[in-house]
């Protein structure tokens, strides 16, 4: 039996497997001891249990205990969180039995690559799945619960977490072969906990009112109020307060401005969650916050869900904020048979506590955990795949992966250049009517404020149906007292919205224009009725400016102008519809993560406005370039494209090299193409020969000549795809030499990727 001194190995770092019995000689102090529990824990004893070793314990300086833990060791000292769950760990795992499972062939593997296979295979400990965008992270997933059942493992005991409603019954439908297999968001299973394990009920109404409620109530002990009508003052608090929840704030960090004032939170917070327990009710961040702090006060049920759950599996891992990496932490312990799949790249909400960390210090987490990277892209064409690639390889933050496109399809990728919002959307309009019925269009875009001028824009056209919002309510009602028959309701809301007095009640516009002739209304009704008006003289005629009509005017002016005036709009929205695509969808980057379509458009794609963003506005442009699947088409203005959009296009490898050379290596790459082509091709047609031809005496050397034959021709086929791949991208390279900037349209464009230069 050896014997491991915990000094020794704290210096060294180094184990031994050989030894079928080990004793762990604890020759260091209380406080060292419990300093370094963590990595004690997951570099020496977590693999030695493992390995098969049978391990003893010398000079236990403690007695095992369920621990109870404190929540409010969440904002004051998450490191002391993290000690104590790894020393109950510690010898919860040396009293685990080694339980061996029974081998049981029922659920057939799917037909999977070689990356998704090691993904599948490696059943224990911590694994975290790399998946890019189409790399079909979802169907090894699911197979990876297959061969985890195939080994013998309890359907009870796996617990799929899912980030969305929306993922969770994808995978339930994928696993509904499965009897007993948990698939559940983060939120539903923090449901199932508490109404499972307390007396606390979640408030069915309207949960958020719950919480302003209880805000309410705390705040009048700690905090005036000021109420008034333009906004309810309870907001900006509840924000606070979801904040706190979702990222385990420290008291030190919980001091906010509000309204221009610093307010201490942390006092407001502890009142709260009392507030909370006397209710016995709770709300949607509750599910999960309430639910971590049952499992750290009760140390019973801790375990008791620990050994229920034994497997977890984990899907969007980029996206889950420090509340969700808590409770994981919490379920995962002690065996840590933890399977993540996410990418770093796709990481877009930031603005919820989600960050890139979790995946980049994921070996740091857990020492023995297994990285595979899966690099196949299933979706998209092979463009859209080595631009986005190459776009995405600008963020410093990130684990490199070499993605490739399975498809050999070309695809198409164009980027169009507008001087503003009006030019761009019009470039989109011939993409719109090119599409056949049977295939799928998303007009994906950064901000709501985009898709509000989007919908107008293409619904005034009859591509999309027009819902008439909030930005020409007031125009049109105004419209509609001068271009439709008199209406006295119509006159009464003129006087009402230009803050008229009321005098007498008018029966038509002679009696009104000779009431109200202060404002030349009359002057306005006899222009609309023989010309068009742009909307600035409409609003200079009656002595208003456009933000009357208008809070943010920046684009209506040009919006109205190019349908033709005031008029022109009007009329064209009482005009019966062309019929919308239904294939066609207009949505927001973040809304479509984890769906693709057939052809995308994106629209206004431009830089953040302070520089500390740039990488995860990045991460959230190559959300949504990764959509796509046969084509793309990209809207930008001429400032944007230079400092951000460009280097969805530019290879850096190659930004020293001349054309000429690019040309000349073009050739070579062709030349060294077509050489080994016909090599393989006369290496297999000599192996057939020698078949025929020569009788082998002793099989061994038949064998032997075979396989080495094989190794050449494989060598062979894999230095052609190399070469193939290179001179795709010289090709590509190639082509973007001869675009120039100031052409309007069509940057990149078509089957072979060339300069469509834009006449007149």
């Amino acid at each position: 039996m050896g014997v491991i001194s915990l000094q020794s190995f704290l210096e060294n770092r180094k184990i031994n497997y050989k030894e079928k019995k080990v004793t762990l000689w604890i020759d260091i102090s209380k406080e060292v001891f419990l300093k370094n529990i963590v990595c004690l824990y997951q570099e020496l004893l977590y693999p030695l249990v493992t390995h098969g070793v049978k391990v003893k314990i010398k000079d236990d300086p403690f007695t095992y205990a369920n621990l109870t833990i404190s929540p409010l060791l969440l904002h004051t000292n998450k490191d002391a969180i993290r000690m104590q769950l790894y020393l109950e760990a510690w010898y919860r795992l040396l009293k685990m039995p080694l339980v061996k499972l029974e081998r049981k062939e029922k659920f057939p593997i799917e037909d999977l690559n070689k990356e998704q296979k090691r993904a599948v295979r490696k059943l224990k400990g911590a694994v975290l799945l790399l998946a890019p965008a189409g790399s079909g992270k979802t169907k090894t997933l699911v197979n990876r619960v297959y061969a985890l059942l195939n080994k013998g493992v309890n359907p009870s005991q796996i617990l799929v977490l899912v980030y969305n409603k929306k993922a969770e019954e994808e995978i339930t439908m994928r696993l509904q072969n499965t009897k007993g297999v948990e698939v559940r968001t983060f939120h539903s299973f923090g449901h199932e906990l508490l109404k499972r394990y307390t007396d606390y009920e979640f408030y069915t109404e309207d949960p958020k009112e719950l919480s302003l409620a209880l805000l309410e109530r705390v705040l009048s002990k700690f905090h005036p109020v000021v109420y008034t009508s333009e906004k309810d003052p309870f907001k900006s608090f509840y924000e606070k307060l979801s904040f706190i929840k979702n990222n385990l704030l420290s008291k030190e960090d919980m001091v906010f401005e509000i309204d221009h004032e610093k307010i201490d939170f942390y006092p407001i917070f502890n009142s709260y969650m009392e507030e909370l327990k006397e209710e016995k009710l709770y709300d949607y961040d509750d599910m999960l916050y309430l639910s971590v702090c049952l499992l750290l006060k009760k140390a019973s049920l801790r375990e008791k869900i620990q050994k229920q759950y034994a497997y977890l599996l984990v899907d969007e891992f980029q996206d889950l904020n420090p509340l969700q990496l808590q409770l994981l932490e919490l379920l995962a312990l002690p065996l840590n048979h933890l399977f993540v799949v996410g990418d770093d790249d796709q990481m877009i909400y930031g603005f919820r506590g989600a960050s890139v960390k979790p995946i980049l210090s994921f070996q740091k987490t857990y020492p023995g955990a297994k990285v595979v990277k899966l690099v196949t892209n299933y979706r998209s064409s092979k463009r859209l795949v080595y631009h986005a690639r190459m776009f995405i390889e600008h963020n410093l933050a990130r684990t490199p992966k070499e993605i490739k496109s399975f498809s050999q399809e070309l695809g198409k990728v164009e980027i169009k250049i507008g001087k503003d919002w009006m030019e761009e959307a019009k470039a989109i309009v011939p993409m719109i009517e090119s599409i056949s019925p049977h295939e799928t269009l998303a007009i994906l875009y950064r901000y709501q404020e985009y898709g509000a001028f989007l919908k107008l824009f293409l619904g005034f056209q009859g591509y999309y149906p027009l819902e008439m919002p909030l930005y020409f309510d007031k125009l049109f009602k105004v419209l509609s007292f001068f271009l439709e028959p008199f209406d006295s309701k119509r006159a009464h809301d003129i006087v009402d919205f230009f803050h008229l007095p009321l005098k007498i009640k008018v029966t038509s516009f002679e009696e009104f224009f000779k009431i109200y002739f202060d404002i030349p209304f009359k002057k306005v009704y006899e222009l609309l009725a023989k010309e068009k008006i742009s909307f600035r003289r409409f609003c200079l005629l009656l002595k208003v400016k456009p933000s009357f009509f208008f809070e943010e005017s920046c684009w209506i002016e040009k919006f109205i102008s190019y349908f033709g005036g005031v008029k022109a709009l009007y009329e064209l929205s009482k005009q019966k519809q062309k019929g919308a695509f239904d294939n066609v969808l207009l949505e927001t980057i973040h809304k479509t993560k984890g769906n693709e379509f057939d052809h995308v458009i994106y629209f206004h794609m431009a830089p953040p406005q302070e520089v500390e963003f740039l990488e995860e506005e990045r991460r959230i442009s190559y959300v949504a370039l990764t959509r796509a699947k046969k084509s793309l088409l990209i809207t930008t203005d001429l400032d944007s494209y230079n400092k951000y959009v460009r280097t969805y296009f530019e290879n850096e490898k190659y930004q020293d090299e001349q054309k000429d050379s690019l040309l000349f290596k073009k050739q070579t790459l062709n030349q060294e193409i077509a050489f080994k082509e016909k090599k393989v091709a006369l290496l297999l047609k000599d192996q057939q020969t020698i078949k025929r031809s020569f009788l082998y005496e002793i099989n061994e050397e038949k064998d032997a000549y075979y396989q080495r034959q094989n190794q050449t021709i494989e060598a062979l086929e894999e230095q052609v795809e190399k070469d193939k791949e290179a001179l795709f991208e010289t090709e590509e390279e190639c082509s973007i030499r001869g675009l120039k900037e100031q052409f309007k349209y069509d940057i990149l464009k078509g089957e072979k990727g060339s300069a469509q230069d834009e006449k007149g």
